[in-house]
């Protein structure tokens, strides 16, 4: 599959594996040097999150930009309901939180943690979707971007295949 985002043309690539251990820092290195907005779901807004998931909100707490009510984030659409979508800034101090606080991709699930961890570049396009309860994640790159990916990420670029 092929989109256009912006000027440039993005390929979409999935996962052959999921990114675990040192993949996954790679993937969080990755898309924090690509991207400066990360995004994070607390599904259920009606309920008490947990004690799990407050405990990791605020460890991110010193990156969050703001969060507001959605019906939709990158991979999914609510019918019935909303959750609350966070939005942190991206960079150094966010990676480390987030190889912290996750040993995987799909680990960031209710109700350990908040749910879909997704990048977002510059101008708001998608670089990196995930939807952790149906252990499906996706990236949509371009041909500069994979290049960078192989270079200098080549665990993770490993288990990146175009769609």
């Amino acid at each position: 599959m092929k989109t256009m985002q912006g000027m440039k043309e993005m390929d979409c690539y999935v996962f052959t594996d999921e990114p675990g251990g040192i993949v996954y820092g790679q993937l969080v290195e990755f898309c924090c040097m690509m991207a400066p907005t990360m995004l994070l779901v607390v599904r259920d807004p009606h309920l008490d999150p947990g004690d799990s998931i407050k405990s990791q909100l605020d460890l991110l707490s010193p990156f969050l930009l703001g969060s507001s009510r959605e019906k939709e984030w990158p991979g999914t659409v609510l019918y019935a309901d909303e959750a609350t979508v966070y939005r942190y800034s991206a960079g150094e101090g966010l990676l480390e939180r987030m190889k912290q606080q996750a040993a995987s991709l799909f680990s960031w699930i209710h109700p350990a943690a908040p749910e879909d961890p997704c990048f977002l570049r510059r101008n708001g396009d998608v670089l990196l979707v995930t939807i952790s309860h149906e252990r499906e994640a996706y990236m949509l790159l371009s041909e500069d971007e994979i290049q960078i990916a192989r270079r200098g990420f080549p665990e993770l670029a490993s288990i990146l295949q175009k769609e």
